[in-house]
């Protein structure tokens, strides 16, 4: 798979999925005291484990991105992190010492500092001769990682089979046609449109458009609308000052706020 800011291709493994309904989420603070919120009990989720073949940081930032963009494509989710629609935790380990789990990532930016410290700090208990001896699960505060509670074993979440959940027997062959015939047009095919198509944007113009499928639609539209006048493309138009003033706005895009069709649209872009 191709990651954007990277230079050759990744291959990142798929270790497990499981489908899960969240019971509700542990509060801890530094005092140790945890309280217990159960605002989203019941709610579905889907829990996929990737594979330790993440080399460096950035390779971690472009996993995320691509896995946000792939989920919106898909119709599954907003993808955002900071309003929980999908959550990271990350396992850290140097060599073959034990692996730290850190939870509580609300931003990309928090994975990637709480990566970075915990990685420093575990190098330095073992350059000075020391053991990290035991699976934990730690925090991130914005500056540090800190102990949570220790690691449960798999035998500690006492896992049972559903009893009211019958045993579903998937016949691959018939339902994996099935499903690639009803999957949507993917994200590189996306780019390349808009890349290599007839649209011929920058990585950078391209990648803003992916990031909201109702500015990339609504620039497809004016984009046809302006080429039927003979009129340039309008690409920096969208980007950059509609855009911008919405950004110094403190508004989010919205094609009501200016319709593709309008006289008003055909004017500005002019």
């Amino acid at each position: 798979m191709k990651f954007d800011g990277l230079p050759n291709d990744k291959t990142i493994g798929i270790e497990q999925l499981q489908i899960e309904q969240d019971t509700g989420r542990s509060l801890y603070r530094l005092d140790g005291i945890s309280n217990i919120d159960f605002n989203r009990s019941n709610i579905p989720l889907v829990e996929m484990v990737t594979a330790p073949d993440f080399e460096n940081v950035e390779e971690v930032r472009a996993f995320i991105k691509k896995f946000q963009h792939m989920l919106v494509n898909l119709d599954v989710c907003t993808g955002e992190l900071e309003t929980g629609s999908i959550r990271v935790d990350v396992n850290v380990s140097i060599d073959k010492h034990a692996r730290i789990e850190i939870k509580n990532l609300p931003t990309t930016s928090a994975i990637i500092n709480a990566i970075r410290y915990e990685y420093k700090r575990q190098c330095k208990i073992v350059n000075r001769g020391g053991k990290i001896d035991s699976i934990e699960t730690r925090g991130w505060n914005g500056k540090t990682t800190y102990k949570l509670r220790s690691k449960e074993d798999s035998i500690d979440y006492r896992y049972m089979p559903d009893p009211e959940l019958p045993l579903v027997k998937l016949n691959l062959n018939d339902i994996i046609p099935k499903v690639k015939a009803n999957m949507p047009v993917t994200i590189e095919e996306k780019m390349k449109e808009l890349i290599d198509g007839e649209y011929k944007l920058k990585l950078r113009d391209a990648n803003v458009l992916m990031n909201d499928p109702e500015l990339l639609a609504y620039y497809k539209t004016f984009y046809e609308k302006c080429k039927q006048q003979g009129l340039k493309n309008p690409i920096n138009w969208v980007v950059h000052e509609l855009m911008g003033s919405l950004t110094k706005s403190n508004m989010t895009f919205s094609k009501v706020i200016v319709d593709a069709f309008s006289e008003q649209s055909r004017r500005s872009k002019g």
